[in-house]
Formats: structure tokens, sequence, C-alpha cells
């Protein structure tokens, strides 16, 4: 979407070789990240669907390194192609999708599996950071 009305705005089309690559990069990084964690859940009979009650708690692959390898994994792919693009637009309007995620989505989530899990959960939270960097205190 960012892409179109980017292309609106600018009839020269800017993307050069550097951003092309990095964006192809990025993207790749993202779905890479997302389609493990995917078969990660699948390999572990958990179902995918954010919505689907949580049967276990999956803590290896992907969610040894982020307690959000899919959401990281489709913004990173998102982020990729508006590079590639060479779309601010589509930047900004992924890092808005990221952060309602971040603070709407991902809160009720937690609470969730902090309810569902208690203690393991709760261990788990304070041993993985929610994306990839720990914030430090």
């Amino acid at each position: 979407m960012g892409y179109f009305f980017d292309k609106r705005i600018r009839k020269k089309d800017r993307r050069g070789r550097l951003s092309k690559c990095t964006g192809w990069l990025v993207l790749d990084i993202g779905v890479a990240l997302g389609v493990w964690a995917l078969g990660t859940m699948i390999q572990q009979g958990q179902n995918p669907n954010p919505a689907a009650e949580k049967t276990k708690l999956i803590t290896d692959g992907p969610f040894r390194l982020s307690r959000n390898p899919v959401y990281l994994g489709a913004a990173l792919a998102a982020l990729g192609r508006s590079i590639q693009a060479s779309s601010p637009t589509g930047s900004v309007l992924t890092m808005v999708a990221l952060l309602y995620v971040d603070r709407a989505v991902v809160p009720a989530e937690e609470q969730y599996l902090s309810e569902k899990f208690g203690k393991t959960y709760d261990e788990y939270r304070s041993s993985v950071p929610r994306w990839v960097l720990r914030r430090q205190a």
C-alpha cells in the first residue's frame, strides 16, 4: 500500500541497487524467521492461529531468541519490501503496525499465557526478550 502511495507522490523511481539488495536481505530474513517459527509451532502440535487455545508453551527454536518470532518475521518481511520499493510510507506503516502489536496485541497474549502457564511462562518471559534485544534497566 505504501509503495503505491509513494509512487503517486514521486514520478521518478529512486530505487538503487543497495536498497533493492538490502530490502531482499531483510525480507528474506523475515520470511525465514516466520517460517521457522510457524514450523516449530506445527511440529510441536500447536495451532499457529493466535486466537487458538494454547496447549503447550514453546520455548525452543526461534522462541529461544524472541517471544514473538512470528510477528517479528512478518514485520521484517514487510519492512524489507518497503526498503526494496524505496517506500518511506510503507516503512512508516510497518512501524505503526508493529507498535500496535507491541502495545495492544502482545500484552493481551502475555496475560493469557501467564494465566495459562503460570510460573513457567513468567520464568520464560524473564529470560527471553519480547522482540530481540533486552532493554537495560
